[in-house]
């Protein structure tokens, strides 16, 4: 949790989770990254602030989550919008070139606005290319339609889920922030 001080309505401290975006094995600091909203006391506090410098942050047991390695064939992640950056810190592990999990696969369906919301897009690519049979990502835009998008447009919806996602298992898991 980020401690984001005196920036409340109030002139009171602001706490906010922000999730990691470097690889878990980096020890004494962290990448994050982040958004900027126009209206977000802790995003407007960090966009101010120079890369580098310290902040406070407070580790919660319940924040927690699954670790990898997760046991499974097959990883479904619904993401929108920042809710990317615990996918971005998980498809790290998982294709890590380790040889761990070469079975394992992930379909990543990953909605925004327009084309030019999509974070992390030269580093998901790059993941995709690297592991093209493993790892299988279908970008969803809610405003794609007249600006030359080719790819899926709407939200993610059960039909999208359906056409892209393997069918359920017990073998599988799934992931959903944003």
């Amino acid at each position: 949790l980020l401690k984001a001080p005196g920036v409340g309505d109030d002139g009171s401290d602001v706490i906010r989770p922000y999730t990691p975006v470097s690889d878990d094995l980096r020890e004494g600091s962290f990448d994050l990254l982040v958004k900027v909203y126009d209206k977000g006391q802790a995003s407007h506090f960090l966009g101010t602030l120079e890369p580098g410098t310290q902040v406070e942050f407070k580790h919660i047991p319940f924040n927690v989550k699954e670790q990898y390695p997760f046991g499974k064939d097959s990883i479904v992640m619904l993401a929108g919008g920042t809710g990317i950056t615990p996918m971005y810190q998980a498809l790290q592990c998982i294709f890590r070139v380790d040889g761990f999990d070469e079975d394992l696969s992930v379909t990543l369906l990953y909605g925004n606005k327009a084309e030019k919301d999509i974070l992390l897009r030269e580093e998901l690519e790059a993941l995709q290319a690297a592991f093209p049979d493993r790892l299988n990502i279908v970008h969803v835009l809610s405003e794609g339609d007249g600006n030359g998008w080719e790819g899926e447009t709407g939200f993610i919806d059960a039909e999208k889920i359906k056409k892209f996602c393997p069918e359920p298992s017990g073998n599988q898991m799934v992931f959903v922030c944003g």
